[in-house]
């Protein structure tokens, strides 16, 4: 992106948090600063990492193994070869994926896929194809947009 037109983007994208201040993803709360967090709201997320299950990503108290599998993919295992997510899915996280999938919140985008990014990284990194999970026509208008796209 040429000089000029990065400084134009930023000097609207400033002009924009001036009339219209950010608002938090989790509280809703107005001004919360440069980001879509405030740090109260940060400090309220739980995030997922090691240990868990190599299969579906869930949290696990500890690893048994190279390949440690919850309680859950043993008794019935899932018919994907692993998964992952960012955050344990609670009343605080719930919000976010709401206001994207249903509201179509997408101001907190860059911050998602970041934490999307560094939960799966690896799973990315090996995998020869994504796809997403398709959508039906109806919600694709509705929403205005697939958010696994």
């Amino acid at each position: 992106m040429p000089k000029g037109q990065a400084r134009a983007k930023a000097f609207l994208r400033a002009a924009s948090d001036f009339f219209w201040p950010p608002r938090s993803l989790i509280s809703g709360a107005r001004g919360v600063g440069s980001g879509p967090l405030s740090p109260e709201d940060f400090t309220r997320l739980r995030f997922i990492s090691d240990p868990l299950c190599d299969r579906c990503g869930v949290p696990l108290d500890y690893r048994t193994g190279d390949e440690t599998w919850c309680v859950a993919c043993l008794a019935r295992p899932p018919r994907w070869d692993r998964a992952r997510a960012a955050l344990v899915y609670d009343d605080t996280s719930r919000r976010p994926a709401l206001d994207l999938k249903r509201a179509g919140r997408r101001d907190g985008l860059p911050t998602l896929v970041g934490w999307m990014r560094q939960a799966g990284g690896v799973l990315i990194d090996e995998a020869d194809v994504l796809v997403p999970v398709p959508l039906h026509y109806t919600r694709l208008v509705v929403r205005g947009f697939n958010q696994s796209g």
